[in-house]
């Protein structure tokens, strides 16, 4: 119980920070990034290159290394950097965090699926697979309620823009 609990809630926040791009860009990211042309398309760009780069090495490493301990850090480690996706002044910089995303994130899903396996009969496995895999349709419902939340509410009210309270 405990261990799809935590698989799918991870799995569901990380879900509700990809789509965190899209809420972000019409709260005032682009604007205030200073994003022009098809710079907004390379924001989930370079998070997928960082993620497909980066998944061999981190699945290497879930396999020389206790998986639980490199998950540990790799998740520990991007709820930081997700943390600090608010803080970027430019392009560049935010650009930076994000491909960081991509990267920590590449050995979530490779883990989770060697924690199912592990710790599941295999008569099990594809339900408890199917569980957390499906709570990113928890994280999209909870990411857009959130959103919108922050989008209709008087930005004078907020400490930040909108936008950086997402993150």
């Amino acid at each position: 119980c405990y261990i799809c609990t935590m698989m799918s809630v991870v799995y569901a926040v990380q879900y509700m920070d990809k789509q965190t791009n899209s809420y972000a860009s019409i709260m005032g990211l682009r604007k205030d990034l200073k994003m022009h042309g098809n710079q907004y398309s390379w924001v989930g760009t370079c998070f997928y290159l960082g993620y497909m780069i980066f998944e061999i090495p981190s699945s290497l490493a879930l396999q020389r290394f206790p998986i639980a301990k490199v998950s540990a850090v790799f998740i520990v480690l991007w709820g930081f950097v997700l943390c600090m996706t608010s803080l970027p002044k430019n392009y560049a910089s935010f650009i930076a965090t994000r491909t960081v995303l991509g990267i920590l994130e590449s050995a979530v899903t490779p883990a989770f699926m060697l924690l199912t396996s592990q710790w599941y009969r295999r008569e099990e496995q594809f339900l408890r697979t199917s569980i957390w895999s499906a709570s990113a349709g928890l994280g999209a419902i909870l990411g857009s309620l959130i959103a919108y939340g922050l989008a209709v509410r008087d930005p004078s009210s907020l400490p930040i823009a909108s936008w950086r309270l997402l993150y």
